[in-house]
Formats: C-alpha cells, structure tokens, sequence
C-alpha cells in the first residue's frame, strides 16, 4: 500500500499521528508544486492513496483516469471543487472530507484589510531601509463595508465590523433580504454595492455563476479611494480588469490572497505594484487547522486500509453511480458486504439537490461488483425481490431498495 501526502510546508507527519498508517502502509510527502497534468499523473500513479491540501493538486477528469491504482483520496477541508467527483465515482474512486474552521479565514480578511487601510507593507519596507513615516492611512470607523456574499466566513466579518463602527452592506446572486436582515447587515443591488462601499470583501465559493463575478464594469462604479479584499477564490474576479484598475489608480488599492493561477508566476504584476498586498493564499494557513486538515486524513486513511483489508478477505465493496430515484432528486448508493453502516465512514456526497444520508445497502446473496478494467460495477445475474436485497435507513424521501 502506497500513500501520497501533497504537503509544501513539510509539516503533515509533524502535525497528525499516522503511526496507524505508518505500519501498514509506506508514506510519500511531496512538498513542490506540479502544474504539468503529465507529471502529476507520472507522480501519482504508483500510489493507492492521495491526501491532497484543498485545491493545490487538481484532479481532472484526464488525471483520474489514468490512475488505475487511485482508490480513495484524502481530500482536507469540506468540499474540493478542484476534484471531478463524478469521474472518480465511476472509476470506484472515494473522496473523503475532514473537519474546517472559518475563523482563520474571518481573521486573515481584517489583517488584510488593516494593512491595506493603513500601508503596512510600505511602512515595513520603508523602515527597513532606514526610512520613516511615508504614508498616510485612513480611519475604518464611518465607513462603508461592502460583503460580497454572507455565508459562515462574509457573515461573522460583517458582525466584527460593526465593533469598528462600519457600516456593512451586503449583496450575492442568491441573497434574500430575510436571510440579510437576520445578519445585520443592508441588502442592496450589486451596482448600488460597489457605488457606494469604501471597501469591497468578497466571501462567495466559485461556481459557474460567480466565476469573472468582478470585472471592469464593477471597478469603473467604485470610488477612487476605494479598496479590493479577496480572500475567496482568485476566479471570482477578473485579473486582467484588476490590475489595469490598480495601475491606473481606479481605485487606491487591493489586498488578494488568491489568484486565478497558483502559486504565483514570478513576473505576475501583483508582485510589483505597489498598490497591492499580495500573499500566498495563506488565509486558512494556520497551525491549529492543519491539525484538524492532516489529523483527520490520517484517521480516514487508516479506517479505509483497515477496511480494505477486511474486504479482500471477505467480498468486494462497489461504489456505483446508477440512481435510485427520490422525488425529483438522485442519490448515489452504496453497496456494502455484511454491514449497515457506511464503509469506512467516507463521505459520498448525494447527486443533486437530495441532502440526505446516503442508503446503505447490505449483501443479500450477490454483491455489485467492480469491474477490473474500469472500475464500473457489473450487475449480477440474479435480481433481489425488494425486501430480501437491501436493508435501509430511514429517509425522508422514502428511496425503495433497488431489485
């Protein structure tokens, strides 16, 4: 057994106890950063097992399916939208989650804003060379805080602002007005959003809907001693625009800590203007979630190698991706040998909009079983009548066993 770990601080073995994996499995820590599909699947492809940091190493639907040994991926924090999770379904591929804390996050946002508001960049460089005093910055109490977005992170910042005495008003492709007033915070039209605040955050996930969300036109609308704070997802505003904005002195400044190509390329103009705060998407980088991240991987893995194990001594267990129907929704099952629970406790997550558990379905007579040329389960010959086939947890939409 062959595990991978994607860690460029060096610190995954320090932070998590992986003696249970250590025994029965040999570790592999790759702390430099793979931008070549190629060479990511030239690296990965001996191994059984990938722990991968958030969205550093994406895994396409091209890269899973040439990674014939790749079985479950240890995947930190809750949701990784850099992995194709319905190629690594059908490939028999599980994904695991681990625990996450926004307040790395929620602190990063305010550091970011409080060196940005008062040049704290300059001020350190100018100091270092022997100089003093250069700039001057600017007072956050009066002024106006526009929150892109107000989930667990865009929320608890805009309550921290109100002790500064901000104003914060609010606005997100899906925000409600009973959803705005029970934060706080005013709900306006993004026009009116991007007029009118002095500093714009922004804390939406990327999706097709909030991907070049920012662009020229939303710049053009701000003051021109407003400031940029991005600490969600580099994508989620257009780069090109930005930068011509910067450099023309659109606006006063930004303060980024993610970027639309990551790590950084060498010449990229946030490096250089001096308008900008630009850091290494470190905003959930800290010691006390890399614990919670590496700590619960290193307990996935070792539950899944256990399992494993069991399950070549006993009958296989197939991860399969034809729905049983629940309403209007589609739920992924899984079929099981001799249990009620959920293999190895990983997180299937259901197909569309159906929230709830998965369904469990325990061996009857014959298994589903994986395919191995491509990992697609074959059906038996003989059906199950319902009742005899599959034992079931109580659902709420009420999915009958499939015979």
């Amino acid at each position: 057994m062959k595990v991978a770990i994607d860690d460029c601080q060096n610190v995954a073995l320090k932070l998590a106890d992986w003696s249970p994996v250590c025994r029965r499995a040999e570790i592999t820590v790759f702390g430099d950063h793979l931008a070549d599909p190629t060479a990511v699947v030239a690296r990965l492809r001996p191994f059984n097992v990938v722990c991968i940091m958030r969205e550093r190493t994406p895994l396409s639907m091209e890269i899973l399916r040439q990674l014939p040994k790749l079985r479950p991926i240890a995947s930190t924090g809750p949701r990784n939208a850099s992995i194709n999770g319905r190629t690594a379904a059908d490939l028999g591929i599980a994904i695991a989650a681990t625990g996450y804390d926004s307040a790395p996050t929620i602190e990063f946002t305010w550091s970011l804003i409080f060196a940005s508001e008062r040049g704290l960049d300059r001020e350190t460089t100018w100091l270092r060379s022997g100089g003093w005093q250069t700039s001057l910055g600017a007072n956050l109490r009066g002024r106006t805080f526009g929150v892109l977005g107000l989930g667990k992170v865009g929320s608890e910042v805009a309550r921290i602002g109100r002790a500064f005495g901000i104003k914060a008003i609010v606005w997100s492709p899906s925000l409600t007005e009973e959803k705005a007033s029970a934060a706080s915070p005013t709900l306006v039209d993004k026009q009116t959003l991007f007029r009118d605040a002095d500093i714009v955050t922004v804390h939406l996930i990327l999706s097709h809907r909030t991907n070049g969300l920012i662009g020229a036109p939303e710049f053009a609308l701000m003051k021109p001693t407003a400031r940029l704070i991005n600490t969600s997802r580099g994508p989620i505003v257009d780069e090109p625009a930005l930068i011509e904005a910067l450099r023309i002195r659109r606006i006063a400044g930004a303060a980024v800590d993610v970027f639309e190509i990551e790590p950084l390329p060498n010449d990229h103009p946030f490096r250089t203007l001096d308008n900008v705060i630009a850091t290494p998407h470190i905003g959930y980088v800290t010691e006390d979630l890399y614990r919670v991240f590496y700590g619960d991987a290193a307990v996935n893995i070792a539950n899944w190698i256990d399992n494993s194990t069991k399950r070549s001594q006993a009958t296989t267990v197939g991860i399969f991706t034809n729905n049983s129907r629940c309403g209007n929704h589609d739920v992924k099952r899984v079929a099981e040998a001799g249990s009620e629970q959920s293999p190895d406790h990983w997180s299937q997550r259901p197909i569309g909009r159906c929230r709830h558990r998965e369904i469990p379905f325990r061996r009857m007579g014959r298994d589903w079983r994986l395919s191995p040329q491509a990992g697609a389960p074959q059906r038996p010959q003989r059906r199950f009548p319902v009742g005899r086939s599959a034992r079931r947890e109580k659902c709420p939409c009420r999915v009958r066993a499939a015979h």
